[in-house]
């Protein structure tokens, strides 16, 4: 419920479709090719990227909302008028998964920056791209990244639009090794099984989703695993 209006917010149920062009004339589909190119030479500061994703929510879904609701675009739940109160439950082939409450995703989306900024810390003291050798130490940091993506999804920060950060959240720290997956998509949705895979990976089964990941990289070791 929104706390200005007593029984009604006209900004719930956001949906920026209803707002969008279909298929190439997509804002979002542009935005996204864009954006990418932009990641992909080097013009975004991936650390920042990643640490700060309301940025990335600003130029992907800007003019994308109702009248009077253009601030659910790069703002969390939990932050201001209708977002206040503005909670969201993903609908799932094995129920309803809650997320986290309003009044506490802005300081889970601090302390997982904070997470971020010291894996991308940690990689840059190690090496960078160089410091990943085999095939193990890919899985390794690959790991890394799906359980920082999973988590930004377990607290679903924004309205909409959180399913497109995630994905270039995984852009971002596979670049950050070298590594650009060529086929894994930012406006669509991954297909089966990945949201399957996802349900799996919170209840601490990693391997689906690290498979389904695993197929769009394609990485050459530079020592074999022994």
């Amino acid at each position: 419920m929104c706390p200005e209006h007593a029984h009604f917010c006209k900004c719930s149920n956001w949906d920026y479709e209803k707002f969008d062009g279909i298929g190439k004339r997509s804002k979002v589909y542009a935005r996204s090719v864009a954006l990418l190119a932009d990641l992909k030479n080097s013009k975004i500061d991936r650390k920042k990227a990643l640490a700060n994703t309301r940025t990335t929510h600003v130029r992907l879904f800007s003019g994308l909302a109702k009248a009077g609701c253009e601030y659910f675009v790069g703002n969390f739940r939990g932050s201001q008028k209708c977002l206040k109160e503005y909670e969201v439950v993903i609908n799932t082939a094995n129920g309803v998964v809650s997320t986290t409450a309003p009044s506490h995703v802005a300081a889970e989306m601090a302390a997982l920056s904070n997470e971020i900024e010291g894996d991308l810390t940690a990689l840059a003291d190690a090496g960078g791209p160089e410091a990943l050798e085999t095939k193990d130490d890919l899985v390794n940091w690959l790991d890394v990244a799906l359980e920082r993506m999973v988590r930004f999804l377990s607290i679903h920060p924004y309205a909409n639009g959180n399913g497109h950060i995630s994905r270039f959240m995984m852009f971002c720290y596979l670049s950050a090794v070298g590594v650009w997956p060529e086929s894994w998509p930012l406006d669509d949705h991954p297909p089966y099984p990945y949201d399957e895979a996802i349900a799996a990976f919170r209840n601490n089964y990693p391997d689906g989703l690290r498979d389904f990941l695993l197929k769009y990289i394609v990485w050459e070791p530079k020592v074999s695993n022994s």
